[in-house]
């Protein structure tokens, strides 16, 4: 076999070895990603994001969840598979860019970028920053196909699916100015498709997407310490980190260095960050570590620094995967929805569900229930933000009568029985209004909560045994 056949079988193996790996254990999690498949029901079913319900995003990657819907229908289980075919998708992207700029290592940077450990844990949820890195590295493919305009409807897509990747477009724009690259039709394509795809939404309810997908950022609290969430970074892909970090100096990649470097500005100062935002690092440094790599081996006694590389990566790397699939493997698994399904199934159907935007959009779709009110996002941040009014909303749920989905803490031994639901429901309307129906076992190896509860809360009770 010619090494041109080996490496494209390499290339082959790498991906169908992470599609096995994450496909085989696929199952429905709790997730952001849930209450986004919701959404895309409720547009499929009439409604439309901003006037009728809360998104504090652009857009696009709802839509694109919405064309899904459209093909998976009522198989919910299959938009589990769409972040690991997206990743998959990415990582040949990869090789292709850095084919062209002639790495000869390239055909290694799938299992490379696969295989990290952000990319292994994160893909288990669909969150939408997988669909973010693809947009991207398909711009960057692109335009270094000579495609400016496609390049620039794919940067178009990236930002108006998640504001997060408006900072590496600002920094790969501004590297095309510095070296003074034609950018004209570039910037025409981005600036027209992104009005395109925002004025239907800003004509039918401008003051709501300016306020909930610009000026509610700004309003909410510190989230998640950054210094855990840098740590977990930096201490699962060192090696990765060192090699993309220095490579960046090298000329050949600095046409990424001003995204990576804006992308990283954005992390450190965004008060509210999670985990998978630094995401949109990995690529830039899967790419940026090749090329150091390629500049190694270009060097006297290269051949044997590389392989001194390669060797702690490889140890590094083996000992990171089985820490994934000790810890992180079945992280979130919602191991009760096809329980508390069949229950919800088995009461009276005249209340809606209400909860966590991790549980209770997947659960009312599961059940053929509504989410009450239409208030699919919960998260804490909204509610800290003012966006929406906690109080109000409570108020108005047991007017009318709710099913309450929460996660719940039960340890006999340490005498803990907690339930959580003051970040999305008021606590003094919950004491007065809300009993405890039934609570569903969901052990689970990283979180305290090992129970879902279910709850009614309704002002006249006629509680379901």
């Amino acid at each position: 076999m010619t090494k041109s056949v080996l490496k494209k079988i390499f290339i082959f193996a790498s991906i169908a070895s992470f599609l096995w790996l994450k496909l085989s254990h696929i199952d429905f999690r709790f997730g952001d990603g849930n209450a986004y498949v919701y959404m895309a029901q409720e547009i499929l079913n009439g409604r439309i994001p901003y006037r009728n319900f809360f998104l504090a995003d652009p857009p696009v990657f709802v839509l694109f969840l919405t064309f899904l819907k459209l093909i998976i229908g009522k198989h919910l289980l299959l938009f589990q598979a769409a972040p690991i075919i997206i990743e998959s998708a990415t990582a040949f992207l990869i090789y292709l860019l850095l084919k062209k700029w002639n790495v000869r290592f390239a055909f290694l940077a799938p299992a490379v970028y696969l295989f990290s450990f952000s990319i292994l844990s994160t893909s288990n949820f669909f969150t939408g920053i997988q669909f973010v890195v693809l947009m991207m590295v398909l711009a960057l493919y692109s335009y270094e196909s000579g495609k400016t305009a496609l390049s620039g409807i794919f940067w178009s897509l990236a930002c108006l699916s998640k504001l997060y990747a408006v900072p590496a477009f600002v920094g790969f724009l501004a590297y095309l100015i510095f070296r003074k690259k034609p950018v004209r039709r570039f910037i025409i394509s981005f600036v027209s498709s992104s009005a395109i795809i925002m004025a239907p939404f800003l004509a039918m309810s401008f003051s709501n997407v300016a306020d909930y997908t610009f000026f509610h950022h700004f309003r909410r609290p510190y989230g998640v310490s950054k210094i855990n969430v840098f740590s977990l970074f930096i201490s699962s892909q060192w090696p990765l980190l060192a090699l993309g970090i220095t490579g960046m100096f090298l000329k050949k990649a600095r046409k990424i260095l001003p995204a990576f470097v804006l992308s990283l500005a954005f992390i450190l100062i965004f008060k509210d960050i999670y985990y998978l935002y630094l995401n949109i690092l990995i690529p830039f440094a899967v790419i940026s570590a090749f090329i150091f790599c390629e500049w190694i081996l270009s060097k006297n006694g290269g051949r044997s620094a590389l392989l001194a590389v390669l060797f702690i990566y490889v140890a590094f790397g083996a000992q990171s995967f089985m820490n994934y699939l000790d810890k992180f493997d079945d992280y979130g698994n919602f191991y009760s929805l096809k329980e508390i399904t069949a229950y919800l199934k088995s009461v009276p159907d005249s209340y809606d569900l209400y909860g966590s935007h991790e549980i209770a959009p997947l659960t009312a779709m599961e059940s053929r229930r509504k989410i009450f009110g239409n208030i699919i996002d919960t998260n804490t941040q909204v509610f800290a933000a003012k966006t929406l009014d906690v109080e109000k909303i409570s108020e108005s749920a047991v007017e009318k009568g709710i099913y309450l989905l929460t996660h719940d803490t039960v340890i006999p031994e340490l005498r803990i029985d907690h339930t959580e639901y003051e970040n999305f429901f008021s606590k003094s309307v919950f004491e007065k209004n809300c009993a405890l129906i039934k609570r569903f076992s969901n052990p689970s190896k990283l979180e305290y909560a090992n129970y879902i509860g279910l709850h009614l809360c309704a002002k006249s009770q006629s509680v379901v045994q």
